[in-house]
């Protein structure tokens, strides 16, 4: 029974002197683990690192037995100055939950999500903005896991950026005036020139307006200014001269007045400039699928050996009848009906000031007010399909809409 006992006893002693041990270090590690060691996780904008206002970080002990706590007292909102553009690149962790909010000068949330992904910021409005973000770094095996919070304020100044899509082009072309970045609020953005053009409109990134280029445009230089606000700045364009071909076709019977003052009661009205956003997405598709362009734009028309041409507005395409006429771009129909100029008659409205004409089809498929997407059929030709495409009352080359080559693009 002694015997037992003193085996007890030193086996006791035994577990003391362990544990004793066994808890001497791990108090010793416990003490001597710096909990302040650590990299808090990478955050910029527009090249500057962002510092935590708070942190609460868990160091691990013993390759995680234990964690230490760290979580020093908040510090001020870090200042980040003036950005003097709308735009700015920012870098989030990638190995982290990242929690992102930015409000504008006015309160309202531009940005609130949760994702590593964003990889840049734009900003509508001048003033200070305030970004807040929470990191959370997950518990890994012997790594130390905790939450990071930033917040930090800047002015955005920027002046609005324009672009064009080009300052020389020929007759029948388009050119883009793209304006992005901020706009002094409640300031009316206009466009000046000699050249017609649409009001300006919302695309992605910015406004646009257009100016089409009519194929007798007068070649030469014109200004174009764009105002908002104290923001000015101005360009010229240069409109070059265009060879066009010359066609001598037979004699046709002559429109009556009749038909004529029908035709302008109608198409005229029309002409008029739409401020609604572009309905297109892309590259504007052939109205026929399969046809010959029997009469391109802008070409001199002799009519019968006349000493004084026409002109083509447009593209007359050759085609067997009752051929499908499909929608080369989304838009509404703001003219579907017969008239005696033109035969079945169709106009697709594209916004941003666009509208599309086909003329001379066998049979309608469609009616005012309805929406089409592209590819969408609108009627059956005829034996022949005149189509026109114009920027308010400018007539523009079509075959620019066809092979991506049109101004109209830069917009998207």
């Amino acid at each position: 029974m002694r015997a037992l006992k003193r085996t007890l006893l030193w086996l006791l002693l035994v577990a003391v002197l362990v544990g004793g041990l066994v808890g001497g270090t791990l108090f010793w590690l416990y003490r001597s683990t710096d909990e302040t060691d650590f990299e808090p996780p990478a955050l910029t904008l527009n090249g500057q690192t962002l510092t935590p206002t708070q942190c609460e970080w868990h160091a691990p002990v013993l390759n995680g037995v234990l964690y230490k706590t760290y979580a020093p007292a908040a510090s001020p909102r870090q200042d980040l100055g003036e950005i003097g553009q709308a735009t700015v690149p920012l870098s989030l962790p990638k190995d982290a939950l990242v929690a992102l909010t930015v409000t504008g000068p006015d309160g309202a949330t531009l940005y609130s999500e949760n994702s590593a992904q964003r990889t840049e910021l734009s900003f509508s409005q001048n003033g200070t903005h305030i970004l807040r973000a929470t990191v959370e770094i997950k518990p890994r095996a012997g790594k130390g896991y905790g939450v990071f919070r930033y917040e930090a304020a800047f002015t955005v100044n920027a002046p609005p950026q324009v672009q064009f899509s080009s300052t020389r082009l020929e007759q029948g072309g388009v050119v883009c005036v793209r304006v992005s970045g901020v706009l002094d609020e409640g300031a009316a953005l206009q466009l000046e020139s000699d050249l017609p053009a649409t009001p300006f409109v919302d695309v992605p990134g910015g406004k646009a307006a257009f100016l089409g280029l009519h194929y007798n445009r007068e070649p030469g230089d014109y200004a174009v200014t764009v105002r908002c606000g104290d923001f000015v700045q101005s360009a010229v364009v240069t409109v070059v001269h265009r060879d066009y071909p010359r066609l001598y076709p037979p004699a046709s019977e002559p429109a009556s007045a009749v038909a004529l003052q029908q035709w302008r009661d109608a198409i005229y009205p029309l002409y008029s400039m739409s401020a609604t956003p572009p309905a297109w997405s892309g590259r504007f598709t052939a109205p026929l699928a399969s046809a010959v362009e029997s009469v391109p734009y802008g070409s001199f028309v002799y009519e019968g050996g006349s000493q004084s041409p026409s002109r083509s507005s447009g593209v007359e395409y050759s085609c067997a009848a009752s051929s499908p006429v499909t929608a080369p771009a989304a838009g509404t129909v703001v003219f579907a009906g017969s008239l005696e100029l033109t035969g079945n008659t169709v106009v697709l409205d594209h916004g941003a000031g666009l509208k599309t004409y086909f003329f001379y089809l066998s049979q309608l498929s469609c009616e005012k007010g309805q929406t089409l997407e592209q590819g969408a059929q609108l009627g059956l030709s005829g034996e022949r399909l005149f189509f026109e495409a114009r920027i308010g009352n400018q007539s523009i080359d079509p075959a620019a809409l066809f092979d991506g080559s049109s101004g109209l693009y830069f917009a998207q």
